[in-house]
């Protein structure tokens, strides 16, 4: 599938989708805010990670990576488009975050939000989430302009100073946005390690559609490159998978009503088997496939198993975000993949370009 291709088609499934949305709106408004925070989000984070992974290329001086390094800046460069979207979502605001509206919590929870309002308050929020967008901007813009150099042949300047401040800057803004976007849809619950557990995802994520794209990128890819993602994905699912448990872990130990009530909302009815697939789809299902050498060296096998994890990573967000958000009715959960089908295409356009 050329460029070409992925414009045209992903200009026809935005419109559909966009409209699917759209009435989904009308039919059931909260839910369809939901499933576009939940759409948005997953496709931020991805655009995220893939460009963690530049910086962490450019700090380790990895020269396997350098074949990949441009479908990573690709992938990040849907970050323009992304951002547009997030207008949208202004306006969803009050139908997601609870703590804009505390006349209607609990009393408990109202004095917790009260006594939070420097922080969450709509003005600050949406500012923060403007920093954000335009500090991963900025960076994406920086490096795009540092390969564009390298094209013109122009020596390669060193990029590891500015790789390191970078990162350090998108370690900040990425467990920020966590917090702000998905952990404050239910403000009096907190973790510490909460935003290390989105990077994880989003990594695994990242090289995931980076697996997905490679073979068909008409770039001269070979076994060692599947063999070096492969390693390196496994490492992230390990990591995915040690944070999870041990947030948990630390939870369960501590039993205390403030915390556990989080997971008490994910272990009954649907979200107890969602947990269940994300135990075994996020991690064992990937973790025995990518322990095979014929997978790891195989191009096709590792894009197989990339587009995996990106429905693993959305049904992670899902997991992430609705039981907190809410869900008026399942009958409803349409609206969650016409939400994606628009981010998704849009995201998908802008990468092409």
């Amino acid at each position: 599938m050329t460029r070409d291709d992925v414009r045209r088609w992903g200009l026809v499934l935005a419109i559909v989708g966009g409209v699917a949305w759209v009435l989904g709106v009308l039919v059931d408004p909260h839910d369809a805010w939901v499933a576009y925070l939940v759409a948005l989000v997953s496709a931020m984070t991805i655009a995220v990670g893939a460009l963690s992974l530049v910086l962490m290329a450019h700090l380790s001086d990895a020269t396997w990576f350098v074949l990949l390094r441009r479908i990573a800046q690709a992938v990040a460069a849907s970050m323009p488009i992304l951002a547009l979207l997030m207008i949208p979502a202004a306006f969803g605001l009050r139908a997601l975050y609870p703590w804009l509206s505390p006349e209607r919590l609990e009393p408990h929870v109202r004095e917790l939000v009260l006594r939070k309002r420097a922080y969450l308050n709509l003005t600050f929020f949406i500012v923060r989430s403007v920093v954000y967008v335009a500090a991963w901007t900025a960076i994406l813009v920086r490096l795009d302009r540092w390969s564009a150099q390298q094209d013109a042949g122009a020596r390669p300047a060193p990029l590891i100073g500015f790789s390191a401040a970078a990162a350090i800057v998108l370690g900040f803004t990425l467990t920020f946005a966590s917090f702000d976007w998905l952990m404050s849809l239910r403000p009096d619950w907190s973790s510490t390690v909460y935003g290390v557990r989105v990077y994880a995802g989003t990594a695994v994520a990242a090289l995931g559609i980076i697996a997905v794209v490679m073979p068909w990128s008409g770039l001269p890819y070979r076994p060692p490159h599947a063999h070096a993602l492969a390693s390196l994905l496994l490492s992230f699912l390990i990591f995915w998978f040690y944070i999870a448990v041990s947030q948990l872990i630390v939870i369960w130990i501590g039993n205390t009503p403030a915390e556990i009530t989080w997971y008490l909302a994910r272990s009954h009815g649907p979200w107890l088997l969602i947990a269940a697939l994300l135990l075994v789809g996020h991690f064992v299902v990937p973790f025995l496939l990518l322990l095979f050498k014929p997978i790891k060296q195989s191009p096709r096998a590792m894009a197989r198993v990339g587009l995996w994890l990106l429905l693993m990573h959305y049904v992670d967000v899902c997991w992430l975000a609705v039981p907190d958000a809410g869900i008026s009715a399942w009958s409803a959960v349409w609206i969650y993949p016409a939400a994606l089908v628009f981010v998704v295409s849009a995201a998908a356009i802008a990468s092409a370009w």
